[in-house]
């Protein structure tokens, strides 16, 4: 049985391009373990319009292309997120910052201090102390080489 991983783009067979459905099931997935499509769907259908069967289709489709795990129970299928919620927006984010920002991670936290121009103090902070974890991890892996 696989167990959800920060699998990369490659490993799941490239593809990052998921739809806005294929994304919210995803999101449902990752606040549970095991779900039937009967649990995928009551939970989206509080909050869109779709059909049992549309949900039941996806969830063959993101198994296929190995994004959620499918197991068999009796007559029906369980389903569980195989990729993790951190590896995805990493790779979109990846993506995002090499198509628009030409792969400068910089220009990209730029863009985004500046977009949220209503940061407080005490978040500004909190970015800050992220900045300086991230750093700090960057250099103990260097250190490690």
């Amino acid at each position: 049985m696989a167990t959800m991983t920060d699998r990369t783009d490659k490993e799941t067979g490239g593809e990052s391009n998921l739809g806005d459905l294929e994304l919210s099931i995803l999101n449902v997935l990752w606040q549970g373990s095991w779900l039937t499509v009967r649990d995928v769907y009551e939970t989206l259908r509080e909050t869109r319009r779709v059909a049992y069967t549309t949900v039941m289709t996806v969830l063959t489709r993101l198994a296929k292309r190995r994004y959620v795990e499918q197991q068999k129970d009796g007559k029906s299928y369980l389903y569980k997120a195989l990729v993790s919620r951190d590896a995805l927006t990493g790779s979109y984010l990846r993506r995002i910052v090499d198509r628009l920002f030409g792969g400068r991670r910089e220009g990209f936290y730029s863009f985004l201090v500046r977009e949220e121009a209503d940061l407080t103090p005490e978040k500004l902070e909190e970015l800050r102390r992220d900045l300086d974890k991230a750093r700090r991890g960057k250099k103990d892996r260097q250190e490690k080489l």
